[in-house]
């Protein structure tokens, strides 16, 4: 199934920044933007936001697998989502790679799932520029490496 919307922590209409640099592309202001690699703005599109309860609370049965890239709205969509609805997911990568006051998302998405009873791993290797720890993996099974 294909669902044409944006996750975050809220139902709404949210302004999505384009850039030149589309590894920069974001959810937040510009202004709000540290990183100089995110260049020049393009354009701003309007484009519908579901939190990430509601998208869960349209599934009955268990989901396998979920992936997130949502462009900064991670700590939003994760913090705020319902533990009964999240524990519909059995398997999530997650790439959390945003700062937000001096830290990096990835450790607060990991820390949220560890609490919620998910075994959580880090991918610590650098990608195109971005710092290493960006991507948590986590599971509600035993890890089968």
């Amino acid at each position: 199934m294909i669902i044409g919307t944006g996750i975050g922590g809220h139902n709404d209409i949210v302004e999505f920044n384009v850039t030149t640099n589309f590894w920069c592309n974001s959810c937040k202001d510009l202004e709000q933007t540290i990183d100089p690699r995110a260049g020049e703005n393009v354009r701003i599109d309007k484009i519908p936001m579901l939190s990430l309860d509601t998208l869960l609370g349209m599934f009955q049965q268990p989901i396998n697998f979920l992936k997130a890239d949502i462009e900064g709205s991670e700590l939003e969509a994760f913090l705020l989502c319902d533990e009964i609805q999240l524990a519909k997911v059995k398997n999530m990568a997650i790439a959390a790679y945003h700062m937000v006051d001096g830290k990096q998302t990835v450790d607060t998405i990991q820390y949220v799932l560890d609490n919620q009873g998910y075994k959580t791993i880090k991918e610590c290797e650098p990608y195109n520029g971005f710092p290493g720890y960006t991507l948590v993996y986590a599971t509600q099974e035993e890890w089968k490496c």
